[in-house]
């Protein structure tokens, strides 16, 4: 088990922003990272955290519509869930 989970991505489809929320058992720093359909990183976000709940917010006003893989990773552990942007 990973010492933190993505509780929700919201909204989703997201429009100029989203919110990653997550809980983590663990000080961290945790990285953020968009991939488009292509494999490219096309968004990267750190911040450090302390157990419990937390969120990144996310600037998506600048990305394409369209599907996402959005990734959370505490350097050796990562989730990944689905994320669509309309504008």
């Amino acid at each position: 088990a990973t010492p933190f989970s993505i509780l929700d991505l919201v909204p989703n489809p997201a429009g100029n922003e989203c919110a990653v929320q997550f809980e983590s058992s663990l000080s961290a720093t945790m990285t953020f990272t968009l991939h488009d359909l292509m494999g490219r990183t096309v968004l990267t976000q750190v911040q450090k955290t302390v157990p419990g709940l937390a969120a990144m917010h996310i600037d998506t006003q600048h990305l394409p519509a369209g599907v996402y893989t959005a990734t959370l990773s505490d350097g050796v552990n990562q989730l990944s869930r689905r994320l669509q942007i309309e504008h």
